[in-house]
């Protein structure tokens, strides 16, 4: 019965050969293919490392901004925050480059102060003063810092809403729709602006005052050019 359990116990026990074996097949395994897998044996870096590895991650991370580009229309809709309209600062890129094809469309709101001082003499007004200020933000001191930017940025969305209502009064909603082409001048002279294109920034600025001045003339001129008996 002793013999039967000293046998038994030689068989549980490993022998040598066995445990070098063993030394042998994990030997292998670590230089194997096995050898970049992911282990799930506890780490040796302690806690207060790896709390430290995230304190110096988390910067990068708070830091980091999802850039991309500004879309013309949301330039133009960012136009109308306070901090944006109350600025002095040219929104051109290119700096001081006067045209004269622009200086010329700024002044070409001067036609129509005396036609509409009869019926809407508000709007005659905001159109003079927006006839010498855009002309003095948008050539004389384009590129530059000035006031009159300040100026410009301010008049202009009043006199363009005067003129609109004075459009629609006249011309009805019809009329008051071809709208759509000054804007879409306007807007594409956004696009040039924030591609820095000069050339086509100074083409579609110029017809968009060309193409409002125009519209003003062709709906009074279609709906009676006595202006005086336009209401």
């Amino acid at each position: 019965m002793e013999e039967k359990k000293i046998k038994q116990t030689k068989e549980e026990c490993p022998s040598s050969s066995n445990l070098q074996e063993r030394a042998q097949y994990v030997q292998n395994r670590s230089s194997s293919a096995y050898s970049d897998a992911p282990s799930i044996a506890p780490s040796e870096v302690s806690f207060h490392e790896r709390s430290k590895d995230s304190r110096e991650v988390r910067p990068i991370l708070g830091s980091f901004k999802v850039s991309g580009r500004t879309s013309p229309l949301r330039s133009m809709l960012t136009g109308l925050y306070p901090g944006q309209r109350f600025s002095s600062k040219s929104n051109v890129p290119w700096g001081s480059k006067p045209h004269p094809l622009l200086g010329l469309s700024c002044l070409s709101f001067a036609l129509l102060v005396v036609p509409l001082s009869a019926s809407f003499p508000q709007t005659a007004v905001l159109v003079a003063m927006t006839t010498v200020i855009s002309f003095q933000s948008e050539y004389t001191y384009t590129g530059m810092t000035s006031v009159w930017h300040l100026a410009d940025r301010i008049t202009a969305p009043a006199t363009f809403l005067s003129a609109l209502n004075a459009n629609y009064l006249v011309g009805g909603p019809i009329w008051t729709s071809t709208v759509v082409i000054p804007l879409s001048c306007f807007y594409l002279s956004n696009i040039a602006r924030k591609t820095n294109n000069y050339e086509s920034f100074v083409l579609w600025h110029s017809l968009w005052h060309f193409s409002a001045t125009a519209l003003l003339f062709l709906i009074f001129w279609s709906n009676n050019t006595d202006l005086s008996n336009a209401l």
